[in-house]
């Protein structure tokens, strides 16, 4: 492996928020040793919904959903509760074509009815709820945008445990294993990427979760819902590690993630750009 995909490869964990897992390896067999080592901790199933998707307008955390499990998937616990709207955020939604109104769309915020609390004395909560289990580690689908939102928007505590991005097992790992025996003839493989397609400009094979759960034959029908999205998670992230165990003496072809590498990176370059504009605006609070 090259000198210069190392350090974009660390680089990338580095975007990430990941602590401990490693994605500098092409080596299935080393990806699986380090999930292996978490046998003895509390998986955290973790998801959240928002009323946007960008620090530079109103923002707050409306739904937190999350499922406790052993490292063998057994149900230990849930959480999951959708938060009070703010002021400036009821006021945001208030206009019909604003992106505030359109995300609460997306999620669904309306269609439950039931009490809400404050946002604030949810996120306490939930922090509380991760550390009453014995060695936490949160399995999220996309880490960075949930761990940063939580993060910035929480006004007491913080989370501060271990992260595994299952969306970079899916984009580092899963999607080109199956392009590698998709290019043997495996027909699965061809059936799995031609449910995928590709995405953006840069013509990668798609990777949002509604994506590849239906790659997987794993119901989507509740996207965009925080409970539904950790179910997702949960089953994807159980289905690509029996394909990865299948072939784990495979190693992957680095040329299979340099277009993902440079994707990653021309976005943590923008995004940092972004976050230096907003903080000159005051709009964006560092953590």
């Amino acid at each position: 492996m090259g000198k210069q995909f190392i350090t974009e490869a660390k680089r990338l964990q580095k975007l990430a928020g990941i602590k401990e897992t490693r994605f500098d390896t092409t080596q299935i067999k080393d990806l699986l040793n380090r999930i292996n080592s978490y046998s003895g901790k509390t998986f955290i199933w973790f998801d959240t919904e928002t009323s946007g998707f960008t620090f530079d307008r109103p923002l707050q955390i409306t739904q937190i959903a999350a499922i406790a499990t052993d490292s063998e998937g057994n149900k230990i616990g849930q959480f999951n509760e959708k938060a009070k709207l703010e002021p400036k955020i009821a006021k945001a939604a208030e206009d019909p074509e604003s992106g505030v109104s359109k995300a609460l769309q997306i999620n669904r915020y309306a269609d439950d009815t039931s009490i809400k609390r404050e946002q604030q004395i949810i996120l306490s909560d939930f922090v509380d709820w991760v550390n009453s289990f014995p060695n936490p580690i949160l399995l999220i689908y996309n880490t960075p945008f949930d761990m940063e939102v939580f993060n910035t928007v929480s006004k007491d505590k913080k989370l501060k445990s271990t992260t595994l991005d299952v969306m970079k097992i899916a984009q580092y790992f899963w999607i080109p294993l199956q392009q590698q025996l998709a290019e043997k003839g495996n027909g699965r493989s061809i059936e799995i990427l031609n449910k995928l397609g590709t995405s953006g400009s840069s013509n990668l094979v798609g990777s949002t979760l509604g994506k590849v759960a239906n790659s997987l034959g794993i119901d989507n029908s509740q996207a965009h819902d925080a409970f539904g999205d950790v179910i997702m998670t949960s089953g994807i992230y159980r289905e690509m590690l029996k394909d990865l165990e299948q072939h784990q003496d495979t190693e992957i072809d680095k040329e299979y993630r340099r277009g993902r590498i440079a994707a990653d990176l021309k976005f943590k370059r923008k995004d940092k750009e972004n976050r230096e504009r907003l903080k000159k605006l005051g709009n964006y609070t560092v953590k």
